[in-house]
């Protein structure tokens, strides 16, 4: 970043680069209400250091892919682990900001004002969805497949399984998590694939900068589940079938 960064103001640093936003928001600072203050007189009155803030604009990189992590090589717990964290980052700061975003976006702020009303009755169907299917995922998926692997760690008997191996099937599970992996078709097409216009406000660009980003980490969220976590889950699964038809063939 160029010297003298803190004297710009905060419209003029997010119109440089969109993504900053984000950060100023999770920093209580939302573009939307301080755009015409300088970053040094934001944090002047808010009481936050210059450097510190500057070193989180600094930090704002993408998310590692599951090959920079490895995650092949990671147990099924710790792939868990990590899909939780990503889920209460979506719950407490990406949804949250997106769904202030939009109701701070006025449909004339677009070149289509349109496409601002078709969002602002969207959005918020595509959220409670994916909120829906994150509490399903936790509750269901990830509680199944932590069990199988302490059946396989010795810390839970194959017996105790029985009846959750014949309530739940990774493959099918799989199936259905393919089926919903694509849950932002709908706003991808209303916004015609996040297409810009020269006419487009700056909450528009912030927007559709925020929707793209939260597309492709979704993307890389579901890649891991269906390229590490079902494969993994469904050997687990496998080899606890197994234990107990031994078990059972023994009595």
């Amino acid at each position: 970043m160029a010297i003298g960064i803190e004297k710009r103001t905060i419209e003029e640093l997010v119109t440089e680069n969109h993504a900053r936003a984000a950060v100023l928001y999770q920093e209580g600072i939302p573009f939307y209400d301080c755009g015409s203050l300088t970053l040094a007189e934001v944090c002047r009155r808010r009481g936050y250091s210059v450097d510190l803030l500057l070193n989180r604009l600094k930090q704002r990189i993408a998310p590692p892919t599951r090959e920079d992590l490895a995650w092949a090589t990671y147990p099924v717990n710790a792939i868990i682990a990590f899909l939780r964290h990503t889920h209460r980052l979506y719950l407490r700061e990406k949804l949250p900001f997106v769904r202030q975003l939009l109701a701070r976006t006025l449909p004339s702020f677009f070149h289509k004002p349109q496409i601002g009303h078709d969002l602002q009755l969207v959005f918020p169907l595509f959220a409670e969805d994916f909120i829906h299917h994150i509490h399903e995922e936790e509750d269901t998926l990830f509680a199944y497949i932590l069990k199988l692997q302490e059946v396989k760690l010795g810390k839970r008997s194959c017996a105790s399984m029985f009846y959750d191996l014949e309530r739940h099937s990774i493959q099918q599970f799989a199936v259905e998590h393919h089926d919903d992996d694509d849950d932002m078709t709908g706003i991808r097409q209303i916004t015609q694939q996040y297409d810009l216009h020269p006419q487009d406000h700056l909450h528009v660009r912030v927007l559709y900068t925020e929707l793209r980003l939260l597309e492709e980490d979704l993307q890389r969220h579901a890649s891991i589940e269906n390229h590490v976590l079902f494969p993994k889950a469904l050997c687990l699964e496998q080899e606890v079938k197994q234990s107990l038809r031994r078990t059972a063939s023994y009595n």
